[in-house]
């Protein structure tokens, strides 16, 4: 197995930890953001892309996710100033 085919599917196990940590807590827009991710991070898995696209794309995915969250939003830009 190559090494970016375990970093997906590692990525994909943090997000179903955080799915699972956050389901009752967080709003459903986040909620369902974080499933559309999962959904599309395992879809790169099961087409077995090459490397350096899916981890482009996955990375894609984060971004949107990431997005979503508003306080991580103020974290970035507080660190970039």
């Amino acid at each position: 197995m190559k090494k970016e085919d375990l970093s997906l599917k590692n990525l994909l196990e943090c997000l179903l930890q955080i799915q699972a940590d956050i389901r009752d807590t967080a709003e459903p827009c986040v909620i369902d953001k974080l499933d559309a991710v999962i959904n599309d991070i395992q879809l790169l898995i099961e087409r077995n892309e090459s490397s350096s696209t899916a981890s482009v794309q996955a990375l894609k995915y984060l971004d949107k996710l990431l997005e979503s969250l508003p306080s991580i939003l103020k974290l970035i830009d507080y660190l970039s100033k």
